[in-house]
């Protein structure tokens, strides 16, 4: 989660990432890391390769394009900065939210991800990065060629509203 989550999560608690930096230099530490061990596990010899590491095999699969990371970004700034992040690790990623992704459509639209995860647009507006929500913002994700599907976020907004959600997102066309 890029944003305000871990802000709120983390600073609570004194730890980082309690900024929007922090988080971005988290995900890069653990990429680096992870194509570091990447290297010395198909590199070297058999007898002299590091521990296994579990989470780093996870992150590995990620570089690899075997499983696809799922970003979470409501605000432009975020989605542009999990957008550098995927780009600079080669990851097949997902930006999840992506609710000024219709403020950015050029950016989006450039960008090497798999697609956008709109939602929940159906719903009040419980935190700052939610002030440009639109109904329309589907539409103008379609018209500019980025794939594109909508969630509630269950149990944010319950998955029965869904089909509600998708017939407010037309009505907007």
């Amino acid at each position: 989660a890029f944003g305000e989550n871990p802000k709120r999560v983390y600073s609570g608690q004194n730890k980082s990432p309690s900024t929007r930096m922090a988080t971005a230099a988290i995900f890069r530490k653990a990429f680096t890391e992870a194509r570091t061990y990447m290297a010395k596990m198909e590199n070297a010899d058999p007898d002299k390769r590091p521990a296994r590491d579990l989470g780093l095999d996870a992150l590995v699969s990620a570089l690899r394009g075997e499983l696809p990371v799922k970003m979470h970004a409501h605000r432009a700034d975020d989605i542009l900065t999990a957008i550098r992040l995927a780009n600079e690790f080669g990851l097949k990623a997902t930006i999840d939210h992506c609710t000024e992704g219709h403020l950015i459509l050029g950016e989006l639209k450039k960008a090497d991800i798999v697609g956008c995860i709109l939602g929940p647009i159906f719903g009040e507006r419980s935190k700052i990065e939610l002030r440009n929500k639109t109904f329309r913002a589907p539409y103008e994700v379609y018209k500019a060629g980025v794939p594109f599907a909508l969630m509630t976020d269950h149990p944010v907004i319950p998955i029965q509203y869904l089909r509600v959600q998708a017939g407010m997102c037309v009505a907007e066309e």
